[in-house]
């Protein structure tokens, strides 16, 4: 029953007016027409020019797969147990807590 309340305020706050953002558009911003879409040919065309100068060149591959090679080979040392052998036998011997009583 005390959710009921919370959720009352918090859905009567979420139809609130915000003055501060209804304030930050102008007239002038207010009464612009919708953006045109464009197409995206250009930037295709863009891009296909860029490919072998930007972030696809093979320079840039063959470092991102040494990148790839070398987290891969980090992830398989981590893969390996958490708890050392010595340290796991000497868990399962557990707390002596005869020095306690």
């Amino acid at each position: 029953m005390r959710l009921a309340p919370v959720l009352m305020f918090v859905f009567l706050n979420a139809c609130a007016r915000f003055p501060a953002l209804d304030a930050a558009l102008d007239e002038t911003a207010r009464a612009a027409p919708y953006p045109q879409l464009q197409s995206i040919d250009p930037l295709l065309t863009q891009s296909a020019a860029l490919g072998s100068t930007g972030r696809n060149s093979p320079a840039a591959l063959a470092s991102a797969e040494g990148q790839i090679t070398g987290l891969r080979a980090r992830s398989t040392q981590l893969r390996g147990p958490i708890i050392d052998p010595a340290t796991e036998s000497r868990m399962a011997r557990g707390v002596d807590t005869s020095a306690l009583q």
